[in-house]
Protein backbone atom coordinates (compact mmCIF):
# COMPACT_ATOMS: atom_id res chain seq x y z
CA UNK A 1 0.00 0.00 0.00
CA UNK A 2 2.41 2.43 0.78
CA UNK A 3 4.30 2.45 -2.66
CA UNK A 4 1.01 2.66 -4.10
CA UNK A 5 0.31 5.71 -2.10
CA UNK A 6 4.21 6.76 -3.28
CA UNK A 7 3.09 6.08 -7.31
CA UNK A 8 -0.22 8.05 -7.09
CA UNK A 9 1.95 10.89 -5.47
CA UNK A 10 4.60 10.94 -8.15
CA UNK A 11 2.01 10.58 -10.77
CA UNK A 12 0.04 13.79 -9.04
CA UNK A 13 3.48 15.58 -9.01
CA UNK A 14 4.51 14.97 -13.04
CA UNK A 15 0.70 15.60 -13.68
CA UNK A 16 0.94 19.20 -11.67
CA UNK A 17 4.31 19.70 -13.59
CA UNK A 18 2.64 19.59 -16.94
CA UNK A 19 -0.42 21.37 -16.25
CA UNK A 20 2.33 23.80 -15.75
CA UNK A 21 4.45 24.07 -18.07
CA UNK A 22 4.58 26.81 -20.69
CA UNK A 23 2.74 25.34 -23.77
CA UNK A 24 0.02 23.46 -21.57
CA UNK A 25 -0.14 26.73 -19.67
CA UNK A 26 -0.65 28.59 -23.18
CA UNK A 27 -3.00 25.70 -24.56
CA UNK A 28 -5.21 25.26 -21.87
CA UNK A 29 -6.08 29.27 -21.70
CA UNK A 30 -6.02 29.69 -25.31
CA UNK A 31 -8.25 26.83 -25.59
CA UNK A 32 -10.95 28.62 -22.42
CA UNK A 33 -10.48 32.29 -24.55
CA UNK A 34 -11.02 31.00 -27.88
CA UNK A 35 -10.69 27.62 -29.53
CA UNK A 36 -13.43 25.55 -27.42
CA UNK A 37 -15.59 28.89 -26.45
CA UNK A 38 -18.58 28.11 -27.68
CA UNK A 39 -20.16 31.97 -26.43
CA UNK A 40 -21.19 34.11 -29.48
CA UNK A 41 -18.51 36.04 -31.38
CA UNK A 42 -18.94 39.42 -29.78
CA UNK A 43 -17.88 37.57 -26.71
CA UNK A 44 -15.55 35.18 -27.86
CA UNK A 45 -13.50 38.46 -29.28
CA UNK A 46 -13.50 40.20 -26.25
CA UNK A 47 -12.85 37.27 -23.89
CA UNK A 48 -9.48 36.45 -26.35
CA UNK A 49 -8.80 40.54 -26.25
CA UNK A 50 -8.36 40.39 -22.88
CA UNK A 51 -6.62 36.86 -22.71
CA UNK A 52 -4.02 37.87 -25.29
CA UNK A 53 -2.86 41.54 -24.16
CA UNK A 54 -3.53 40.67 -20.88
CA UNK A 55 -0.91 38.20 -20.76
CA UNK A 56 -1.34 35.14 -23.31
CA UNK A 57 1.26 37.25 -25.79
CA UNK A 58 3.89 36.76 -22.99
CA UNK A 59 2.37 32.60 -22.75
CA UNK A 60 2.76 32.11 -26.28
CA UNK A 61 6.35 32.98 -26.46
CA UNK A 62 6.99 31.73 -23.29
CA UNK A 63 5.46 28.46 -24.92
CA UNK A 64 7.88 28.72 -27.66
CA UNK A 65 11.11 29.80 -25.87
CA UNK A 66 10.31 26.40 -23.39
CA UNK A 67 9.62 24.23 -26.66
CA UNK A 68 12.23 24.99 -28.89
CA UNK A 69 15.35 26.57 -26.60
CA UNK A 70 15.06 29.20 -29.21
CA UNK A 71 14.74 32.84 -28.07
CA UNK A 72 12.64 35.25 -29.71
CA UNK A 73 14.51 38.50 -30.33
CA UNK A 74 13.97 41.34 -32.77
CA UNK A 75 14.15 41.47 -36.77
CA UNK A 76 13.73 43.98 -39.36
CA UNK A 77 10.77 42.94 -41.54
CA UNK A 78 13.28 42.64 -44.70
CA UNK A 79 15.23 40.02 -42.11
CA UNK A 80 11.90 37.77 -41.71
CA UNK A 81 11.27 38.14 -45.36
CA UNK A 82 14.14 36.22 -46.03
CA UNK A 83 14.18 33.81 -42.87
CA UNK A 84 10.59 32.94 -43.35
CA UNK A 85 9.84 32.82 -47.01
CA UNK A 86 10.52 30.05 -48.58
CA UNK A 87 11.45 30.70 -52.52
CA UNK A 88 10.90 27.61 -53.89
CA UNK A 89 9.71 24.22 -52.99
CA UNK A 90 13.22 23.24 -53.04
CA UNK A 91 14.26 25.63 -50.09
CA UNK A 92 11.75 23.83 -47.85
CA UNK A 93 14.24 21.12 -46.49
CA UNK A 94 16.73 23.53 -45.53
CA UNK A 95 14.15 26.85 -44.08
CA UNK A 96 12.78 24.10 -41.79
CA UNK A 97 16.42 22.36 -40.68
CA UNK A 98 17.05 26.05 -39.74
CA UNK A 99 16.58 27.84 -36.07
CA UNK A 100 15.98 31.21 -37.97
CA UNK A 101 12.58 29.89 -39.36
CA UNK A 102 10.76 29.07 -36.77
CA UNK A 103 12.16 32.74 -35.02
CA UNK A 104 11.33 34.58 -37.57
CA UNK A 105 7.49 32.94 -38.14
CA UNK A 106 7.18 33.23 -34.33
CA UNK A 107 8.36 37.10 -34.73
CA UNK A 108 5.44 37.22 -37.40
CA UNK A 109 2.98 35.49 -35.60
CA UNK A 110 3.25 37.60 -32.85
CA UNK A 111 3.06 40.98 -35.14
CA UNK A 112 -0.19 39.90 -36.61
CA UNK A 113 -2.16 38.82 -32.89
CA UNK A 114 -0.59 42.48 -31.93
CA UNK A 115 -2.48 43.87 -34.91
CA UNK A 116 -5.73 42.30 -34.15
CA UNK A 117 -5.18 42.57 -30.05
CA UNK A 118 -3.75 45.84 -29.24
CA UNK A 119 -3.51 46.11 -25.88
CA UNK A 120 -6.13 48.90 -24.42
CA UNK A 121 -7.95 48.92 -27.52
CA UNK A 122 -10.78 46.46 -27.35
CA UNK A 123 -13.86 46.13 -29.94
CA UNK A 124 -16.32 48.18 -29.52
CA UNK A 125 -19.99 45.65 -28.28
CA UNK A 126 -22.28 47.17 -31.24
CA UNK A 127 -20.90 46.18 -34.52
CA UNK A 128 -22.72 43.56 -36.61
CA UNK A 129 -21.84 39.82 -36.19
CA UNK A 130 -20.25 39.47 -39.38
CA UNK A 131 -17.41 41.70 -38.35
CA UNK A 132 -17.03 39.40 -35.15
CA UNK A 133 -17.45 36.56 -37.20
CA UNK A 134 -14.69 37.51 -39.42
CA UNK A 135 -12.29 38.14 -36.76
CA UNK A 136 -12.94 35.21 -34.34
CA UNK A 137 -12.51 33.06 -37.75
CA UNK A 138 -9.27 34.48 -38.47
CA UNK A 139 -8.03 34.66 -35.13
CA UNK A 140 -8.54 30.68 -34.61
CA UNK A 141 -6.69 29.87 -37.26
CA UNK A 142 -3.42 32.18 -36.45
CA UNK A 143 -3.68 30.53 -32.83
CA UNK A 144 -3.52 27.30 -34.29
CA UNK A 145 -1.22 27.82 -36.74
CA UNK A 146 0.97 28.81 -33.55
CA UNK A 147 0.64 25.14 -32.06
CA UNK A 148 1.32 23.74 -35.95
CA UNK A 149 4.85 25.96 -35.64
CA UNK A 150 5.83 24.36 -32.63
CA UNK A 151 4.84 20.99 -34.02
CA UNK A 152 6.74 21.57 -37.53
CA UNK A 153 9.60 22.34 -34.98
CA UNK A 154 9.33 18.89 -33.05
CA UNK A 155 9.21 17.29 -36.57
CA UNK A 156 12.09 18.49 -38.69
CA UNK A 157 14.32 19.55 -36.05
CA UNK A 158 13.79 16.87 -33.57
CA UNK A 159 12.26 13.84 -35.93
CA UNK A 160 9.15 13.73 -33.70
CA UNK A 161 5.60 13.82 -35.02
CA UNK A 162 2.10 14.60 -33.82
CA UNK A 163 4.32 15.78 -29.95
CA UNK A 164 1.45 18.78 -29.66
CA UNK A 165 -1.58 16.60 -31.10
CA UNK A 166 -2.53 19.00 -33.64
CA UNK A 167 -3.01 18.32 -37.83
CA UNK A 168 -2.79 20.93 -40.70
CA UNK A 169 -3.99 19.80 -44.00
CA UNK A 170 -1.34 21.54 -46.04
CA UNK A 171 -2.30 21.07 -49.60
CA UNK A 172 -5.20 23.67 -50.44
CA UNK A 173 -8.16 21.78 -52.28
CA UNK A 174 -11.05 23.83 -55.21
CA UNK A 175 -13.90 23.70 -52.93
CA UNK A 176 -12.30 26.64 -49.71
CA UNK A 177 -11.13 28.46 -53.54
CA UNK A 178 -14.60 28.04 -54.95
CA UNK A 179 -16.04 29.71 -51.80
CA UNK A 180 -13.68 32.43 -51.23
CA UNK A 181 -14.48 33.42 -54.88
CA UNK A 182 -17.53 33.71 -54.20
CA UNK A 183 -16.86 35.98 -50.71
CA UNK A 184 -15.25 38.14 -53.27
CA UNK A 185 -18.26 38.80 -55.35
CA UNK A 186 -20.86 38.78 -52.56
CA UNK A 187 -19.41 39.35 -49.63
CA UNK A 188 -18.96 36.57 -46.88
CA UNK A 189 -22.19 38.21 -45.07
CA UNK A 190 -24.96 37.39 -47.68
CA UNK A 191 -27.38 34.57 -49.11
CA UNK A 192 -24.85 33.63 -51.49
CA UNK A 193 -21.66 32.68 -50.01
CA UNK A 194 -20.44 31.05 -47.06
CA UNK A 195 -19.48 33.67 -44.09
CA UNK A 196 -16.25 31.05 -42.93
CA UNK A 197 -12.74 32.38 -43.13
CA UNK A 198 -10.40 31.19 -46.50
CA UNK A 199 -7.74 33.27 -46.10
CA UNK A 200 -4.68 31.39 -47.84
CA UNK A 201 -6.54 32.54 -50.85
CA UNK A 202 -5.36 35.51 -49.91
CA UNK A 203 -2.07 34.28 -51.70
CA UNK A 204 -4.03 34.13 -55.61
CA UNK A 205 -4.73 37.87 -55.11
CA UNK A 206 -1.03 38.90 -53.54
CA UNK A 207 0.55 36.99 -56.43
CA UNK A 208 -1.52 38.67 -58.92
CA UNK A 209 -0.94 42.14 -57.72
CA UNK A 210 3.03 41.66 -57.61
CA UNK A 211 2.95 40.61 -61.25
CA UNK A 212 0.34 43.20 -62.10
CA UNK A 213 2.53 45.70 -60.11
CA UNK A 214 5.94 44.73 -62.20
CA UNK A 215 4.18 44.57 -65.80
CA UNK A 216 2.54 47.66 -65.66
CA UNK A 217 5.57 49.43 -63.76
CA UNK A 218 7.40 48.70 -66.74
CA UNK A 219 4.91 48.96 -69.28
CA UNK A 220 4.97 44.88 -70.79
CA UNK A 221 1.75 45.02 -72.15
CA UNK A 222 2.15 41.75 -74.21
CA UNK A 223 4.28 38.75 -76.52
CA UNK A 224 2.92 38.06 -79.62
CA UNK A 225 4.26 35.27 -82.34
CA UNK A 226 4.05 36.40 -86.26
CA UNK A 227 0.80 35.91 -86.25
CA UNK A 228 -0.47 38.54 -84.42
CA UNK A 229 -1.41 36.13 -81.47
CA UNK A 230 -0.39 36.53 -77.56
CA UNK A 231 1.43 34.13 -76.56
CA UNK A 232 3.00 33.86 -72.51
CA UNK A 233 5.05 35.62 -71.44
CA UNK A 234 6.28 34.42 -67.92
CA UNK A 235 7.14 37.23 -64.99
CA UNK A 236 9.92 35.50 -64.10
CA UNK A 237 11.74 36.48 -67.62
CA UNK A 238 10.53 40.00 -66.34
CA UNK A 239 12.31 40.01 -63.31
CA UNK A 240 15.18 38.37 -64.60
CA UNK A 241 16.12 41.67 -66.89
CA UNK A 242 14.46 43.90 -63.92
CA UNK A 243 17.22 42.17 -61.56
CA UNK A 244 20.03 43.78 -64.08
CA UNK A 245 19.00 47.07 -63.91
CA UNK A 246 17.96 47.19 -60.09
CA UNK A 247 20.24 49.39 -58.65
CA UNK A 248 19.12 52.18 -61.28
CA UNK A 249 15.51 51.57 -60.04
CA UNK A 250 14.06 52.56 -56.50
CA UNK A 251 11.93 50.29 -55.18
CA UNK A 252 9.83 50.48 -51.86
CA UNK A 253 11.28 47.87 -50.64
CA UNK A 254 14.17 45.83 -51.84
CA UNK A 255 13.58 43.79 -55.32
CA UNK A 256 15.20 40.57 -53.70
CA UNK A 257 12.07 40.84 -51.49
CA UNK A 258 9.45 41.18 -54.17
CA UNK A 259 11.26 38.33 -55.71
CA UNK A 260 10.95 36.04 -52.98
CA UNK A 261 7.46 36.90 -51.85
CA UNK A 262 6.62 36.59 -55.24
CA UNK A 263 8.43 33.15 -55.84
CA UNK A 264 7.39 31.93 -52.59
CA UNK A 265 3.82 32.88 -53.90
CA UNK A 266 3.98 30.67 -57.01
CA UNK A 267 4.21 27.17 -54.52
CA UNK A 268 0.90 28.24 -53.34
CA UNK A 269 0.03 28.71 -56.63
CA UNK A 270 1.41 25.50 -58.52
CA UNK A 271 1.29 23.22 -55.69
CA UNK A 272 -1.49 24.15 -53.60
CA UNK A 273 1.19 24.18 -50.48
CA UNK A 274 0.05 26.11 -47.45
CA UNK A 275 2.33 27.65 -45.15
CA UNK A 276 1.14 29.43 -42.16
CA UNK A 277 -2.06 32.01 -41.98
CA UNK A 278 -0.34 34.80 -41.05
CA UNK A 279 2.28 34.35 -43.93
CA UNK A 280 0.14 36.02 -46.74
CA UNK A 281 -0.80 38.79 -44.55
CA UNK A 282 2.54 39.47 -43.10
CA UNK A 283 3.32 39.70 -46.95
CA UNK A 284 0.65 41.86 -47.74
CA UNK A 285 1.50 44.56 -45.07
CA UNK A 286 5.40 44.46 -46.43
CA UNK A 287 4.73 45.20 -50.15
CA UNK A 288 1.99 47.73 -49.18
CA UNK A 289 4.57 50.64 -50.30
CA UNK A 290 5.46 48.58 -53.27
CA UNK A 291 1.70 47.92 -54.67
CA UNK A 292 0.21 50.82 -53.19
CA UNK A 293 2.92 53.52 -53.61
CA UNK A 294 3.20 56.52 -51.30
CA UNK A 295 5.33 59.67 -51.08
CA UNK A 296 8.07 60.46 -53.47
CA UNK A 297 10.11 63.68 -53.86
CA UNK A 298 6.72 65.03 -56.31
CA UNK A 299 4.14 64.17 -54.10
CA UNK A 300 1.91 61.58 -53.61
CA UNK A 301 0.94 58.38 -56.27
CA UNK A 302 -0.16 54.98 -55.94
CA UNK A 303 3.18 54.61 -58.57
CA UNK A 304 5.44 55.40 -56.52
CA UNK A 305 6.51 52.04 -55.31
CA UNK A 306 9.03 52.36 -58.79
CA UNK A 307 11.03 55.45 -59.63
CA UNK A 308 13.18 55.18 -62.30
CA UNK A 309 14.62 57.38 -65.54
CA UNK A 310 12.70 57.09 -68.63
CA UNK A 311 16.06 55.68 -70.56
CA UNK A 312 16.10 52.43 -67.41
CA UNK A 313 12.55 51.58 -68.73
CA UNK A 314 13.62 51.77 -71.54
CA UNK A 315 16.33 49.49 -71.16
CA UNK A 316 14.28 46.90 -69.38
CA UNK A 317 12.09 46.91 -72.66
CA UNK A 318 14.86 46.14 -74.84
CA UNK A 319 16.00 43.88 -72.60
CA UNK A 320 12.80 41.65 -72.59
CA UNK A 321 12.60 42.18 -76.47
CA UNK A 322 16.29 41.08 -77.37
CA UNK A 323 15.78 37.82 -74.61
CA UNK A 324 13.31 36.61 -77.23
CA UNK A 325 13.82 35.28 -80.79
CA UNK A 326 13.01 38.45 -82.98
CA UNK A 327 11.80 35.93 -85.82
CA UNK A 328 9.10 34.55 -84.00
CA UNK A 329 8.01 37.00 -81.74
CA UNK A 330 7.46 40.72 -81.08
CA UNK A 331 6.53 42.37 -78.61
CA UNK A 332 3.97 45.22 -77.40
CA UNK A 333 5.22 47.83 -74.43
CA UNK A 334 3.42 51.07 -73.09
CA UNK A 335 4.86 54.41 -73.87
CA UNK A 336 6.97 55.57 -70.72
CA UNK A 337 3.83 58.13 -69.78
CA UNK A 338 1.77 55.07 -69.50
CA UNK A 339 3.51 52.89 -67.42
CA UNK A 340 2.59 52.68 -63.79
CA UNK A 341 5.69 54.05 -62.60
CA UNK A 342 7.43 57.40 -61.39
CA UNK A 343 9.98 58.85 -64.16
CA UNK A 344 12.27 60.81 -62.88
CA UNK A 345 14.82 63.55 -64.56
Amino acid sequence: MPNALFEDDAKLKRAKRRSTMPFNQYRRNLNAAILANKDPDGVVLQATHTWFAGGGRAELQAAFEHETGLKIGNRKDGALVEQGYPKNINEYPGKTAWDQYYIANAIIALQELDRIFQPGKPYPTRNPDIFYRNLVGLSRKLFLDTIVLLDDWATFKQGLQGVFGIGKNRLEHATPTYHSALQVIYGNCSPFAFSDNHSDTSVNQLRMAIELRLRRGFGVTAKLNKAGSIVPLALSEIIQVVALHKQNITFAVPFEHIDRIYQWSNIYMHTGLKQYVWSPIFALHYLRPFLLGGKHAGGTSSNAGIIAAPGVVKQVQSGIENGADKSQFDFVFEDLANCDLILKP
